[in-house]
C-alpha cells in the first residue's frame, strides 16, 4: 500500500516510501481508464467496466432499474426503465441481455402480475461492421448470434451520438437515427489503441 516514488533502472531498485524495492524485472502496471473519446460529460451517464468498484456501480444502477420497473405504473416509462443499451461490444460486456430475461414476472404497484415475463429491450451498439472486433470472425459472428438469442437487439456501423439522462441517440447506416430511453447505459468500446511502450 505504499507509493512507488522513483526507479533507478541501472542498480534494480525503485524507492517505495520509507524502503527501496529490489527488482529483477520490473512491469508498470498503471491502470486503465475509459475513453469517451472526447466526451468525457458521459462518464456520470454511462459508466465502464475495468474495476470491481466499476461493477459494483453498474450492478446496483441495474437493481435500481429493475425497482423503479417494478413501481412504474406508465407501461411506457416501465419498458423505458427495463432497457439497456451497451454501447461497444468488448469480452466484459452483453451480460445484461440474460438478467433482463431472468428477471422473471414483473408486478405492478399494487402486486398484479404484468402481462408478459419481461419488458424492455436490450441493445448493444457497435460502431464497427462486427462485434469483438479483436477475434476471429467467425466468433464475432458466433457472438453476435449468441446475443441475438438472448432477445439482444445487436446494431452495428453505428454510433452514439448523444446520451442524457433518460438514454442514448444512435445513428447508423442510411441515414439511420434511433432515441433509446433507457434504464442504464453500459460504456465498453475498444480503446483507441492498445499497446505497451
Amino acid at each position: 500500500m505504499k507509493t512507488v516514488t522513483g526507479i533507478d533502472v541501472k542498480g534494480q531498485t525503485s524507492p517505495y516510501g520509507d524502503d527501496v524495492l529490489p527488482f529483477d524485472i520490473l512491469v508498470l502496471a498503471t491502470g486503465a481508464s475509459h475513453s469517451y473519446f472526447g466526451r468525457d460529460e458521459w462518464s456520470r451517464l454511462a459508466p465502464g467496466l475495468k474495476r470491481i468498484n466499476d461493477a459494483t456501480a453498474i450492478r446496483a444502477k441495474l437493481l435500481s432499474a429493475f425497482e423503479n420497473a417494478e413501481n412504474e405504473p406508465d407501461s411506457a416509462e416501465r419498458d423505458a426503465w427495463l432497457t439497456f443499451v451497451i454501447v461497444g461490444r468488448r469480452a466484459n460486456g452483453g451480460r445484461i441481455g440474460r438478467r433482463n430475461r431472468r428477471a422473471g414476472p414483473l408486478r405492478s404497484p399494487r402486486g398484479v402480475p404484468q402481462d408478459k415475463s419481461s419488458v424492455g429491450a436490450d441493445f448493444l451498439v457497435q460502431s464497427g461492421p462486427r462485434i469483438l472486433p479483436a477475434f476471429q470472425n467467425s466468433l464475432s459472428a458466433r457472438a453476435q448470434r449468441s446475443l441475438e438469442r438472448l432477445g439482444v437487439t445487436v446494431r452495428i456501423n453505428s454510433r452514439v451520438q448523444e446520451i442524457d439522462v433518460e438514454g442514448v441517440t444512435i445513428n447508423g447506416p442510411a441515414a439511420y437515427e434511433r432515441r433509446l430511453c433507457c434504464g442504464l447505459p453500459v460504456w465498453s468500446p475498444r480503446p483507441p489503441h492498445v499497446g505497451l511502450s
